[in-house]
């Protein structure tokens, strides 16, 4: 598989362009990002499942193509809170996009994991949804799946988590883009007491019909729920009912663990 990796400007004009046969590197050297600036990734086929990194500071993701094209906007003013302080910035940036070996799809992984998740990505998985209305780029659905599982503060990362927005009808759904096999749910409730109320129960929604009761406790650590191995595209968490009458439970993380189907 052919991928083309280019750094955009604003204006369009490109400020890095390369192409690989399964691996496409970029670098840059003292040429800073400036807003409106872009990471552009393209495949010779429609459906294509990469492992990207686009800054060291995020790590790396494996994401899944539906259309053969992923952009993904340089974080500027507020939306940098999001994303660790040394994201993108300095006079050395490196990345890359490679195409996995079908031997890799076995490897047990957390499969809910994109550190670049967008709020607006249709194309482009795992991706995080939800109703919740914030906008606020500290509270929003991507926050749950970007791999940090700090839990014990709010606010700028690493405290970045997906908020209710005082919904009491609030939903968090993940998409997988394809069948994956799901063997274990491990959620993260932010625990910055007594700031945060908590969760006593949820239901957890999957996309071959079946409708869960979870029993949730007051903690910041991970509590696991075994999926037993089940076919799904999509999961979605929903009637969170809070243990107290405090106004902010939130999610930090949401992991789901198992393998490519």
């Amino acid at each position: 598989m052919e991928i083309a990796l280019e750094v955009i400007a604003a204006d369009d004009s490109r400020l890095f362009a390369g192409r690989g046969t399964d691996l496409v590197q970029f670098d840059l050297m003292n040429l800073p990002f400036r807003s409106g600036d872009r990471i552009a990734i393209t495949c010779d086929e429609d459906e294509a499942e990469l492992e990207v990194l686009l800054d060291p500071s995020l790590g790396s993701s494996r994401i899944f193509l539906t259309s053969g094209r992923f952009e993904f906007p340089i974080p500027f003013d507020k939306r940098r809170r999001a994303y660790p302080p040394a994201a993108f910035i300095g006079n050395r940036i490196w990345g890359y996009a490679r195409v996995l070996d079908p031997r890799e799809r076995s490897n047990y992984r957390n499969l809910s994991l994109n550190a670049y998740d967008l709020p607006d990505a249709s194309a482009v998985f795992p991706h995080a949804s939800s109703n919740s209305g914030a906008v606020d780029d500290r509270f929003l659905a991507r926050n749950a799946i970007d791999g940090v599982t700090q839990t014990c503060l709010h606010g700028e990362w690493p405290y970045g988590s997906w908020g209710i927005n005082c919904r009491d009808d609030a939903w968090l759904r993940v998409d997988f883009g394809r069948t994956v096999e799901a063997c274990e749910l491990r959620l993260f409730n932010r625990a910055d007491f007594p700031h945060d109320s908590w969760w006593e129960s949820a239901e957890l929604v999957t996309s071959d019909g079946e409708v869960r009761s979870l029993k949730l406790c007051k903690t910041g650590d991970a509590q696991i729920f075994d999926l037993g191995g089940k076919h799904i595209e999509w999961l979605r968490l929903q009637q969170l009912h809070r243990g107290d009458d405090g106004q902010f439970p939130a999610l930090s993380q949401l992991q789901v663990w198992g393998r490519s189907a």
